[in-house]
C-alpha cells in the first residue's frame, strides 16, 4: 500500500503555464553562439532563412497537460523523499519563431543573386583563360581555380540552407539535446564560446577587408606597375573604366567574402564542438569519481548523450564533407602554381609580395580547417582516457553492456568531419593532405607552362 502512494507521488501533473512555453537553459540555441559570423554570411548574401530562425523556446508535443514519471534511482544520486528521482517531459517539440517573410524571401533573394554573380564570374575566367600568354597562364589557372571554388563553396552554403536535413536540422537537433530535463541532471551545459568566435571573426574580417583594400589601391592607383595586369585579369573581356573597375572590385569583394568567411563558420562550429566533447568528458569524469571509481547511476544516459552529440556531428557533416572536398582540392591546386610562379617566373617585389600572401593565405585555410576539425575528433575520443579508470568488478551485465558498447563506439569508428566520406580529418590525416600538396607540385614542375 505504501508502495504505491510512493509510485503515485511519482507522477506529476504538468500544467500548462500561461504562454505554453518552457524555457530553455542559456546558448541552448546554437545559433545564439553563432550570431556574428552568420550575421556576416547574410550581409554578403551567402546565408538565408527559410522557415525562420529557432527561438529559445520549446512547447509540448501535444496535450494541455502532461504526465512525467519519475523513476526512482535514476536522478544522479540525488535524494529526494528518500527516492532518487529523474524528470522527463517526453517529446518536446521545437518552436520556431518566424520571421517576417519578407526578411526571409530578401535573404534567399540575396543568396540567388550572389550564387549568380559568382557563377557568372567563373564563367567569364574560364572563358578567357585561352587568351593568355604562357608567362601568365599559371596565375590565370590560379584565378579559375579560385573562382571555381567560390562557387562551389557559395553553392555548397546555398543548399545547405535550403535543405531542412542540414542546417534547419543541426539546430533543431542541438537545442533539443541541451533542452531535455536530463541533460541538465547530468550537469551537461552548452559552452559559451562568444569572445572564441568574435575572435575568429575578427580575425576574419580583417584578412578580407586587407584584401579587398590591396587589390582595389593595385586597380585604382596609377603609379603601380602591375596595374595593367590586374586590370586585365579582373575585367577581361570588358572595356576598362570606372564603372567596369568598380563592378569588378564589388565581384571580388563577394569572391573574398565566399573564400573566407565559410571558413571562419567551420572554425566557429568545430571550436563549439571540441568544447562540448570536452565538457561531456570532464562530466564523466566527474559522475565516475562521485561513484568511488564505480560505474556511475547515470551511465546510460551519458553514453546516449555522447551518441547524440556525434549523430548532430553527422548532421553537420552533410555539410562539411563537401565543402572540405572543394576546400582543400582548390588550395592544393592553387598552392602549387602559386609555388611554381614564384620559383620559375622572375618577378618584381610587389608581385613576388602578393604571390607569397596569396600562398600564405591558402595554406593557413587549410591549416586552420585541418587543426580546428582533428581537434574535434580528438575531443570526441576523450572519454576513452576517462573509462580506462572505471572499475567494472562489481557491475551487473546491464552495466557491463552499457560500458562495452560506449567502448566500441570510441574504438570501434572514428568520430568527426570528413572529405567526401573517404577519411575523417585527424592529425594523421593532416600530413597525408601534406603529402599530396608536395606530391602534386613536383607534378606540376614536371610541365613547362
Amino acid at each position: 500500500m505504501k508502495g504505491r502512494k510512493l509510485l503515485k507521488r511519482s507522477v506529476l501533473k504538468i500544467r500548462p503555464v500561461s504562454n505554453n512555453q518552457i524555457s530553455l537553459p542559456k546558448y541552448c540555441n546554437i545559433r545564439d553562439s553563432l550570431t556574428p559570423i552568420i550575421l556576416i554570411l547574410k550581409l554578403f548574401g551567402l546565408y538565408h532563412e527559410v522557415n525562420g530562425c529557432v527561438s529559445r523556446t520549446v512547447e509540448p508535443a501535444s496535450g494541455s497537460s502532461t504526465e512525467v514519471t519519475e523513476e526512482p534511482g535514476e536522478r544522479g544520486g540525488t535524494p529526494e523523499g528518500g527516492h532518487a528521482v529523474v524528470e522527463t517531459l517526453g517529446k518536446l517539440q521545437q518552436h520556431e519563431k518566424q520571421h517576417g517573410l519578407w526578411v526571409c524571401l530578401l535573404t534567399k533573394c540575396c543568396s540567388v543573386l550572389v550564387l549568380l554573380i559568382v557563377f557568372a564570374n567563373t564563367v567569364k575566367h574560364l572563358w578567357t583563360v585561352s587568351d593568355m600568354n604562357s608567362s601568365t597562364i599559371a596565375f590565370k589557372i590560379v584565378m579559375v581555380n579560385w573562382n571555381t571554388q567560390n562557387f562551389l563553396t557559395t553553392l555548397c552554403l546555398f543548399i545547405s540552407c535550403w535543405k531542412r536535413k542540414h542546417f534547419r536540422a543541426f539546430y533543431r537537433q542541438w537545442m533539443e539535446l541541451f533542452s531535455e530535463p536530463t541533460t541538465r541532471e547530468l550537469g551537461l551545459q552548452p559552452p559559451d564560446c562568444r569572445i572564441a568566435i568574435r575572435v575568429f571573426v575578427v580575425i576574419g574580417s580583417s584578412y578580407f577587408l586587407f584584401n579587398v583594400a590591396s587589390v582595389g589601391t593595385i586597380i585604382f592607383y596609377d603609379r603601380i606597375s602591375i596595374q595593367e595586369f590586374f586590370r586585365k585579369i579582373l575585367i577581361d573581356p570588358l572595356p576598362i573604366n570606372t564603372l567596369t573597375l568598380v563592378v569588378a572590385l564589388f565581384v571580388h569583394a563577394i569572391n573574398t567574402a565566399a573564400w573566407t568567411f565559410p571558413t571562419v563558420f567551420v572554425v566557429c562550429t568545430a571550436h563549439l564542438f571540441t568544447a562540448q566533447f570536452h565538457t561531456f568528458s570532464k562530466t564523466l569524469e566527474r559522475h565516475i569519481e562521485n561513484s568511488g571509481g564505480n560505474i556511475p547511476v547515470m551511465f546510460k544516459h551519458l553514453r546516449t548523450r555522447h551518441m547524440k552529440l556525434c549523430d548532430i556531428l553527422g548532421t553537420y557533416n552533410l555539410f562539411l564533407k563537401w565543402y572540405l572536398t572543394f576546400t582543400y582540392m582548390a588550395t592544393i591546386i592553387g598552392s602549387c602554381f602559386i609555388l611554381y610562379d614564384l620559383i620559375f617566373r622572375s618577378l618584381d617585389p610587389l608581385s613576388f609580395a602578393l604571390y607569397v600572401f596569396w600562398l600564405g593565405t591558402n595554406l593557413s585555410i587549410a591549416v586552420a580547417l585541418s587543426v580546428s576539425l582533428s581537434r574535434v575528433h580528438e575531443s570526441a575520443h576523450e572519454p576513452l582516457e576517462v573509462l580506462v579508470k572505471l572499475e567494472t568488478g562489481n557491475a551487473d551485465l546491464s552495466q557491463a553492456i552499457q560500458v562495452q558498447l560506449f567502448l566500441a563506439k570510441l574504438t570501434g569508428t572514428s568520430i568527426g568531419a570528413t572529405v567526401m566520406d573517404l577519411f575523417v580529418v585527424t592529425k594523421e590525416s593532416i600530413l597525408t593532405i601534406a603529402g599530396a600538396y608536395i606530391t602534386y607540385f613536383l607534378l606540376v614542375t614536371q610541365y613547362d607552362l
